[in-house]
């Protein structure tokens, strides 16, 4: 998703940009969407023994 909010009232802009990503999150979860969230895996070797 990628949107833009013209203006030069920096907190009206984030106002509106934190409007917007509200929406999109309820929207999400009436429709039982997930965000994937970033995993790693660190694997560990004994060397030696």
């Amino acid at each position: 998703i990628v949107y833009y909010v013209i203006g030069s009232d920096y907190n009206k802009y984030m106002d509106i940009q934190q409007e917007i990503n509200f929406a999109i999150k309820e929207e999400f979860e009436k429709r039982g969407i997930e965000f994937a969230y970033p995993t790693q895996t660190i694997y560990f070797t004994k060397i030696g023994g």
